[in-house]
């Protein structure tokens, strides 16, 4: 599935969700976001990387983070994620870092 097969979310959720102190703290954006799906990117500020140039693993999993976190809650009910898993696609130095998350829902 692709993120325009997902439904529209109510303009009041919406803005809900996105005003989050730690997003706006790393200044992650927010491209996508329905119910059940979330893409977000952030660009990558030199204090972000680590000794090798590389994203620390703590931005990447907040990144990965807010995206899961909105896409459950974008469901409108209360979320709690049981597991989580990333998997980098690719390294890279200071630039934008995107990242997406869809969910299946269980009730």
């Amino acid at each position: 599935m692709k993120g325009s097969d997902y439904a529209e979310i109510p303009a009041a959720l919406r803005e809900r969700i996105q005003d989050d102190p730690w997003v706006r703290t790393l200044g992650i954006r927010y491209l996508d976001l329905r119910r059940g799906y979330c893409r977000v990117s952030l660009a990558l500020q030199p204090h972000m990387v680590n000794f090798r140039g590389y994203p620390h693993g703590g931005v990447i999993f907040s990144l990965a983070d807010v995206a899961f976190g909105a896409a459950c809650n974008a469901h409108g009910g209360a979320a709690v994620a049981l597991s989580g898993d990333t998997t980098p696609c690719q390294s890279g130095g200071c630039g934008r870092c995107t990242g997406s998350s869809s969910i299946g829902t269980s009730r």
